[in-house]
């Protein structure tokens, strides 16, 4: 099989916590990460033949890519994410009310529900349409991965 394959890195900084976890975890308290969110595009065969016969032989421009991202890039960099059933959700909702940056989300913020979000977020841009996989790393050691193969 012929497999063209291209990926786009971009670099997040948020803050966040997650609720439910049991007192004394660490990663229940607030707290920041520098997430690195790698975009993986793809195709195979006969459309990876015409994309690299056929000029620009690009699978995506990396400039279409960086642009679909900063819509979602701007909901994450530099905001506290929250889950909409965290047992403080008044506080960060009074929060964003009073023009902070903060962004509630329907699950709690971990690395792989980002990955889910990012990739479903993706897929509704033109660039989405080779997008095959989403990865967010939260330490060079810890990534959790998104794809829907």
């Amino acid at each position: 099989m012929k497999v063209l394959e291209i990926s786009k890195v971009f670099r997040v900084r948020c803050g966040h916590k997650l609720s439910k976890l049991p007192l004394d975890h660490k990663c229940r308290n607030p707290h920041g990460e520098y997430y690195s969110i790698t975009l993986y595009f793809r195709t195979t065969n006969r459309e990876a033949e015409k994309v690299l016969t056929t000029p620009p032989a690009m699978l995506v421009d990396f400039g279409d890519i960086k642009k679909d991202f900063k819509e979602i890039e701007s909901q994450l960099d530099h905001h506290f994410l929250v889950w909409e059933q965290d047992e403080a959700i008044e506080v960060f909702e009074h929060l964003q009310k009073a023009g902070y940056a903060i962004k509630i989300l329907p699950m709690p913020p971990t690395a792989e529900y980002l990955a889910f979000w990012v990739y479903n977020e993706m897929k509704k841009k033109p660039s989405g349409k080779y997008l095959y996989k989403v990865c967010v790393e939260e330490s060079k050691d810890n990534y959790a991965c998104y794809s829907e193969e």
